[in-house]
């Protein structure tokens, strides 16, 4: 087996959103509002382009079809952020960062690029221990590429660029 380097607790390999870096890093719980965006986002997209979404859904078994749905995914997001801030501080540690008492609620209309950032805020403070490996971790790194692929060839710039 290959000897593997010992650093100080607070210093990880920084490998989520692609990108690897030697880093300090923190982790902290998203308030409400950042996972609510998602999740409502993700509930227009169901309606509007599911296409690309039941491919998901059946590669990671992620549920967007039952009943209440949407609330079930925003807790099992937050619960997911607790694990990566459990794993990252310690068991118990993220009730220390904010109540933890998650309320879903359906936002009302924000630009998709704000749904993008908020996603990678969550993915990032979720980005500890286990939990990128996780199923659901998985499932929103692809959500997150199919997000910033929709801005980028929304935009007008795209449109004018050559094809070759």
């Amino acid at each position: 087996m290959p000897e593997q380097s010992v650093r100080p607790p607070i210093e990880r390999v920084f490998s989520c959103l692609g990108r690897e870096v030697n880093k300090l890093m923190s982790a902290f719980m998203v308030d409400d509002q950042t996972i609510n965006r998602v999740v409502t986002w993700l509930t227009r997209e169901t309606s509007n382009n599911g296409f690309w979404l039941d491919r998901l859904t059946r590669k990671y078994d992620i549920d967007l079809a039952s009943d209440n749905w949407d609330e079930k995914l925003a807790n099992a997001m937050f619960q997911l952020n607790c694990d990566g801030v459990n794993a990252r501080y310690g068991e118990g540690e993220a009730e220390k960062f904010r109540p933890l008492s998650f309320q879903y609620q359906w936002e009302s209309y924000f630009p998709l690029v704000q749904v993008l950032k908020s996603l990678q805020c969550w993915m990032y403070q979720c980005c500890e221990g286990n939990v990128p490996q996780t199923k659901l971790y998985r499932f929103f790194e692809e959500v997150e590429n199919h997000l910033a692929f929709k801005i980028v060839t929304d935009l007008p710039e795209y449109e004018k660029a050559k094809w070759a």
